[in-house]
C-alpha cells in the first residue's frame, strides 16, 4: 500500500476517534427489557452491558426509547445485570442470521 493512502486512511480514522468511551447505566429491568440512562444510540445499535460482579458482559440491542431512556433487549442471560450496571454502545447494528 502506498504511503499517501495509508496517511489518508489514518487521518480519516483519527477524525472519528474518541479517547473517551461514553456509557450509560441501567436504571431498571422489567421482564426482559433493560431500561438505561444513555448512552446516545439509535434503534438497532448494538450495546454491551457489564454487570457489577464477575459475571461476563452481555450483548443487547437498542429496541426503543421512553421518556429520555434507552430500552434494550438482551441477547443473553440477564444474570448479574442490575441497577447501575454500565452500558456501552457499540454504534453498530445487530445482525442475526435467520
Amino acid at each position: 500500500m502506498e504511503p499517501a493512502k495509508i496517511l489518508a486512511e489514518t487521518k480519516e480514522r483519527l477524525t472519528t476517534f474518541s479517547p473517551y468511551r461514553m456509557y450509560g447505566r441501567v436504571s431498571q429491568v422489567v421482564g426482559l427489557v433493560i431500561e438505561g440512562n444513555g448512552p446516545v444510540s439509535s434503534i438497532g445499535d448494538a450495546a454491551t452491558i457489564y454487570p457489577d460482579d464477575d459475571t461476563p458482559p452481555i450483548s443487547a440491542e437498542v429496541v426503543g426509547f421512553k421518556e429520555k431512556k434507552t430500552l434494550l433487549m438482551p441477547l443473553g442471560d440477564l444474570r448479574g445485570i442490575g441497577v447501575g450496571s454500565r452500558i456501552f454502545s457499540r454504534r453498530n447494528v445487530v445482525r442475526m442470521p435467520v
